[in-house]
């Protein structure tokens, strides 16, 4: 593990210890897309767990401000070798070079002690035992908002430039984390108040008649729109939500409206610079002392950076993806184009060789290279499916159809469970819909070899309406879907991911003792061609 974190993605750590690493930072970051605010602190210091024991280092630490323009207090913490932390505060007067070069948004690190240029700093670091350290700053909204530091003090270690790329990333995982969190605690500030609607709330509070249209709103309203209270009541302010955003928001309020019951909706707002805002609203129904329904009360407060927080973690879980595929598909190459060859190669050898013994004469020599052939054919055949694994070419050149089937009768012929498959209509997508798609059947027959006991396994690729919809059901033993969704179970996880940054939808149907059924269905672009065929394994 040294090797690997001093010189990563380099050729001696092996392609196995690089996957595993690239697996952990997809985990890592999956776990925190919907994270609930009142788990975030557990999640960031698991997760720091983790890379620490992976990378081999000694010890990680978050650190952020007590107040604006102030030191630094460490709020989360992971520790490998037992070790007492000699401050749990920063401040610039005792660490100049790392809080000036972090206040201003750039990295700290050094491998040596000699690299660091401030004396009363390196003493600082010599006295607590730090040999190397890299600190990343955390940044919310354009702010510095804290950093997090990993430590070595058994070795020095190297901060490849790939190593500081994707801790570079888990940077941005937690500091988004983070922003949600403290979006998700204001707003929990602001709902407590929905109680007590006035005029001087911090809410933008508002109040709706019989007939859906505003009958008062409050003065934060008003200066949010920038226009005056004649502008805004009955049906004014519709003009200031986003036209996309309109019909769905008065269905909403429409439902809620004839069963009388609370409603909560997310639509986009004109402010008065003219920039889109998203706001949460939360509307309650109104009754008069005898019971009448009169309207609604309700508030609306901004959360367009609790929104930007969250596409941040899902461009960074896509990013990641994309990251892994590509390591994958290079690992594959060179495994195909190098070791393959060498085993190759060696079988040759070997059956030159063999030929030069008399096999009556040579019997048990004879049947020795009988088993070293065999085992060679072994280990050819395991990184086949290792490579086919890592990248099923099959893809790249003949499409999605003859992947999967390709996919289900080596799963079938590995793990003696019969596998039907049917495709139809559309076979031909684009790569990235079809490697998701490819993904998501090797992750729900890998569980099915797993978990499931399963007698056989039906898997349908079809085109229905404007979808493209793949569907895997075996007859095994099943689960309780919405306990394992609680869970959060990896396999399940990286499905709804994969799904997710296609814009699709996937459904699991699982009980105890009836099967399960995995059901994706993906938007069916009208640049794929279309071809028509149908095929049984």
């Amino acid at each position: 593990m040294d090797q690997f974190s001093t010189s990563y993605l380099s050729t001696g750590a092996g392609p196995q210890g690089h996957l595993n690493f690239e697996r952990l930072l997809t985990e890592v970051s999956a776990s925190f897309v919907n994270i609930p605010s009142d788990q975030v602190d557990a999640g960031i210091c698991d997760a720091m767990r983790r890379i620490v024991d992976a990378l081999g280092l000694d010890r990680s630490a978050v650190f952020q401000p007590l107040g604006p323009n102030s030191d630094l207090m460490m709020t989360h913490q992971s520790v490998l070798v037992p070790f007492k932390w000699p401050t749990v505060v920063w401040t610039g007067r005792d660490y100049p070079w790392s809080f000036g070069k972090l206040s201003h948004g750039e990295i700290a690190a050094f491998s040596s002690l000699e690299e660091i240029p401030d004396a009363n700093e390196r003493e600082a670091a010599r006295a607590n035992g730090t040999k190397s350290r890299i600190a990343l700053p955390l940044t919310i909204s354009g702010q510095f908002a804290g950093f997090i530091g990993f430590s070595s003090v058994r070795n020095e270690r190297q901060w490849t430039e790939d190593l500081v790329e994707r801790l570079q990333l888990i940077a941005t995982v937690f500091a988004g984390a983070l922003a949600r969190q403290r979006t998700d605690a204001a707003l929990r500030a602001s709902e407590g108040r929905f109680r007590t609607l006035a005029d001087n709330s911090s809410s933008m509070v508002w109040m709706a008649g019989l007939d859906n249209r505003a009958s008062w709103l409050s003065r934060r309203w008003l200066k949010f729109v920038g226009h005056p209270m004649e502008h805004e009541l009955g049906d004014g302010w519709i003009q200031g939500v986003h036209p996309a955003d309109v019909a769905a928001l008065m269905a909403v309020s429409i439902d809620a409206k004839s069963r009388r019951v609370p409603f909560t909706a997310e639509f986009r707002l004109r402010r008065s610079d003219g920039a889109w805002r998203w706001v949460f609203t939360h509307g309650v129904p109104n009754f008069d002392s005898d019971g009448v329904f009169q309207g609604y009360l309700g508030t609306s407060i901004d959360i367009t950076e609790r929104k930007l927080g969250e596409e941040a973690i899902r461009d960074l879980t896509g990013r990641l993806i994309t990251a892994q595929e590509s390591e994958r598909s290079r690992i594959a190459r060179e495994l195909h184009d190098d070791n393959s060859q060498q085993i190759a190669g060696l079988a040759i050898c070997l059956s030159g060789f063999k030929r030069k013994f008399d096999a009556r004469e040579n019997a048990e020599v004879q049947e020795e290279f009988a088993s070293l052939q065999r085992q060679i054919i072994g280990v050819t055949d395991s990184i086949r499916h290792l490579c086919h694994d890592l990248h099923p070419t099959v893809l790249d050149h003949g499409g999605l159809n003859p992947a999967l089937r390709g996919h289900c009768a080596d799963f079938a012929r590995q793990h003696h469970i019969p596998v039907h498959f049917e495709a139809h209509g559309v076979l031909r997508l684009d790569h990235a819909p079809a490697l998701c798609l490819f993904r998501v059947a090797q992750e729900a027959l890998r569980n099915v070899a797993t978990h499931a006991d399963a007698g056989s396994v039906d898997v349908t690729l079809r085109e229905l309406d404007s979808d493209i919809v793949l569907t895997i059901t075996d007859d095994g033993r099943g689960f309780d879907a919405s306990a394992t969704r609680a869970s959060t179970s990896l396999g399940l996880r990286s499905i709804d991911e994969r799904v997710r940054l296609e814009h699709g939808r996937c459904h699991i149907k699982s009980a105890p003792g009836l099967g399960t059924t995995v059901s994706v269905a993906l938007p069916l672009s009208t640049s794929h061609a279309a071809s028509q065929e149908r095929t049984t394994v």
